[in-house]
């Protein structure tokens, strides 16, 4: 808490915290904790005093400490929150290096080796010791370096496994026996839709009373914010693995105007054979190639239609609002 007394999270021109673009200081004037609760006043040097409504040490000077029990001992420096910094990744620090390469490992791979990723404990040991210590050593032996970490991940067989599941791991995925199947997050999904459907700013109309949601932490400005902000889950604990999303969303998908008669993908495959442009759409959106199935039904489609690009507006739809675009497996 020492380490953090002096912090504000300004906006420029604004009050602190209302709005704008955030700014974290630090300064050695007093801050108001707001909500008329007292805060923990600065004290000397690197010190915080216990405020008076603690049940215990009240007026008390604490210096700043490291979770090892270390004090700081850093004097009257005007800035704390390096030396935390560089206490907290140096090399000789092993909870860095493990807590990363876990947060990374669960991105990857649904859930983490510890798991849930927030719970290193006594209680909740990792499933696999030997990995997650491996790991971490690769990942400080790297400098840190996360596109590292992640080449090391990708490359690994238990990557690369299927999701689909066989005997004797159908029920509890905790070894890793097969990939877990991952809701892609709002900001994947809405860079995705940009990809697939050839709109590099995303032109959904989101009405903006609908993008009030709780907790999603900064200004929505573009359409793709709304985006995000609409499809971003309520609450905490959400897992990679959790289908957050709800009839609101998936009726937006459905619904679009632009998804359903507009989309410039669409428009560059209007004139070519209906095959090639049918096996088109599913590399934009599915990353693969139709079944030969797929192909038929997708051409018995078209051929209904008034025309050949209204066909194809009405396969890259049941695309884009199919379950396989928005899960990663």
């Amino acid at each position: 808490a020492a380490f953090f007394g002096r912090v504000e999270n300004k906006a420029a021109g604004q009050k602190a915290g209302k709005g704008g673009d955030a700014v974290i200081l630090e300064s050695t004037r007093q801050a108001n904790s707001g909500k008329g609760k007292p805060a923990a006043k600065i004290g000397p040097g690197d010190t915080i005093i216990i405020p008076p409504d603690s049940f215990h040490n009240v007026g008390k000077a604490i210096p700043a400490k490291y979770p090892s029990g270390t004090v700081a001992a850093l004097g009257n420096v005007p800035n704390l929150r390096p030396a935390f910094a560089a206490w907290l990744t140096a090399k000789e620090n092993p909870f860095f290096s493990q807590a990363m390469t876990n947060r990374i490992w669960s991105q990857l791979m649904g859930h983490g080796i510890v798991n849930p990723v927030d719970d290193f404990s006594s209680d909740n040991k990792p499933t696999h010791p030997e990995l997650l210590a491996g790991l971490a050593q690769e990942f400080s032996a790297s400098g840190f370096d996360i596109k590292h970490m992640v080449r090391c991940i990708c490359a690994s067989k238990t990557y690369q496994r299927s999701s689909v599941p066989v005997e004797g791991n159908k029920v509890d995925n905790k070894w890793f026996a097969r990939m877990d199947v991952k809701v892609m997050a709002p900001e994947v999904l809405a860079d995705s839709l940009a990809v697939a459907l050839d709109e590099p700013g995303l032109n959904v109309n989101i009405p903006r009373t609908q993008t009030k949601v709780k907790g999603a932490g900064y200004p929505a400005r573009t359409p793709r914010d709304h985006f995000v902000k609409f499809f971003k889950p309520a609450g905490d604990g959400i897992e990679s693995t959790d289908y957050a999303y709800g009839v609101p969303q998936a009726l937006l998908l459905m619904n679009q105007v632009s998804f359903n008669t507009g989309m410039p993908s669409v428009d560059r495959l209007a004139t070519a054979p209906r095959p090639q442009a049918i096996e088109q759409l599913y590399l934009a959106t599915l990353a693969r190639r139709p079944t030969a199935q797929e192909t038929s039904e997708a051409l018995a489609f078209i051929n209904k239609q008034p025309t050949a690009k209204e066909g194809l507006n009405g396969v890259m739809w049941s695309l884009v609002n199919r379950s396989e675009f928005v899960l990663n497996h």
